[in-house]
């Protein structure tokens, strides 16, 4: 039974009945172990549609702003690698050793390409993506 065809005083009882449902609810899950919350929260939410299940994503996500701050500093730590590595690339083809002993070129370009592959790979659509 839904609260449509409900009178404003049985709608706000009704709707009190089901937040204390929700809290007996939420008080009986809190008792089981963790594992089984798990699989209560994910068969409760399967059943939901699509979007309330990306409303709770939403919720459950970090912020836009934290998201663009862990980019930033993904983005920044392996471009700051990439320069480090043309240097010492260039350093190696003027003849330069570190460390007292001559630095392989081949390791160094390994990990040149490696991180502009990375950096590549942050510009590539995303083949999960959807298309709407």
């Amino acid at each position: 039974m839904g609260a449509d065809n409900l009178n404003p005083a049985q709608r706000h009882d009704y709707e009190v009945n089901i937040q204390d449902h929700v809290a007996s609810l939420q008080d009986a899950a809190a008792q089981l172990p963790q594992e089984a919350q798990k699989q209560l929260a994910l068969a409760v939410t399967q059943k939901l549609p699509a979007s309330d299940q990306q409303d709770i994503l939403s919720q459950l996500a970090p912020d836009q702003g934290t998201t663009n701050l862990l980019w930033s500093v993904v983005v920044w730590t392996f471009s700051l690698i990439a320069g480090a590595t043309v240097i010492t690339l260039a350093l190696i083809a003027l003849g330069f050793q570190f460390g007292g002993h001559a630095t392989d070129a081949k390791t160094m370009l390994t990990v040149f390409t490696g991180v502009i592959g990375f950096l590549a790979g942050l510009l590539a659509p995303s083949p999960v993506r959807s298309k709407s």
